[in-house]
């Protein structure tokens, strides 16, 4: 073997990461594993995703903060790290992703003043984890969107890895998005950090009436989701709604039924005048004066 170059070894099997490998640290010989060298791969339940790290009194994600200036930061990574994964695509034992554990704190920052929305990821090149931002929205869908320098795009169908255009064409990149925020005035004016996990389980303590609206914050951070609301009726029985998503701007406010509008951190719910409930075995439609409290909406990532 020492007889060898390396362009003259056998090419080696798929490898599973306990493989050793020879390194120098601090002058002397070490040993070390595939696997060390690389974020963990494994099987994710929901790719493409911040899984957990630091949450609000509610048990929310809540780990971006306005930093100094035009700066969006980290908060509590040192005490509860961020846990990350990143779709990349199939291999020889089915899904890959690309699992990070971050526990030390991050920024993103100057950044562009006086703008409404700027999406902040981390991305891998492959050695290292960094931050970056875009002012295009990322796009999650089946076809590519159309070409526009920087615009990154994730498939949601088998492919199941980002891409991003550079100019001439759709390059590979490894990268997931966090949150997003907005500037006014040298400062960072909002920050939001995005669901972990694609989901969202949010609890409305008032009672709605007919023709109202609700309106709920659950920065799933794309808009494709799919939303179901639900609550318990004077006789104890678990009324449910599910409800497709559908553009802001795509039906009237208040029509006879009613339904959900959404888009990727927002959702409304649009009461209207009937509703139907199970009452005596068989589902009826009833004039509505209230739904009462609490109301819960379960939101889910469709991809």
């Amino acid at each position: 073997m020492a007889d060898k170059e390396i362009s003259e070894l056998t090419a080696a099997d798929p490898l599973d990461g306990d493989e050793l490998l020879h390194v120098v640290q601090g002058g002397n010989s070490r040993r070390t594993t595939v696997g060390a060298l690389q974020p963990e791969i494994i099987q994710a339940d929901v790719r493409q995703t911040v899984n957990t790290g630091p949450v609000d009194s509610d048990g929310r994600a809540d780990f971006l903060a306005a930093g100094t200036g035009l700066e969006v930061v980290t908060t509590g990574l040192t005490t509860t790290p961020l846990n990350l994964t990143m779709g990349d695509g199939f291999g020889p034992r089915g899904k890959r992703d690309l699992s990070f554990e971050v526990d030390s704190n991050l920024s993103w920052g100057p950044l562009p003043d006086d703008t409404d929305a700027i999406y902040l990821f981390l991305e891998w090149d492959g050695s290292t984890l960094s931050t970056g931002r875009r002012l295009r929205a990322p796009t999650y869908s089946l076809a590519r969107p159309s070409s526009a320098p920087g615009q990154y795009w994730y498939p949601t169908d088998h492919r199941s890895r980002g891409e991003q255009w550079n100019g001439s064409e759709w390059v590979p990149v490894l990268r997931v998005y966090v949150g997003e925020c907005a500037t006014s005035g040298g400062s960072v004016a909002s920050v939001t950090s995005y669901a972990y996990q694609g989901k969202a389980f949010i609890v409305h303590n008032s009672s709605v009436s007919a023709n109202a609206r609700v309106n709920i914050s659950h920065n799933i951070g794309a808009d494709n989701n799919l939303m179901v609301w639900f609550n318990r009726d004077a006789d104890g029985f678990l009324g449910k709604r599910f409800l497709n998503t559908i553009g802001y701007a795509s039906r009237p406010e208040n029509p006879r039924g009613s339904h959900v509008v959404t888009n990727k951190n927002h959702s409304r719910l649009y009461t209207g005048e009937s509703e139907a409930y199970r009452t005596t075995g068989s589902p009826e439609n009833v004039n509505l004066s209230t739904i009462p409290a609490p109301i819960f909406f379960d939101v889910k990532r469709t991809f």
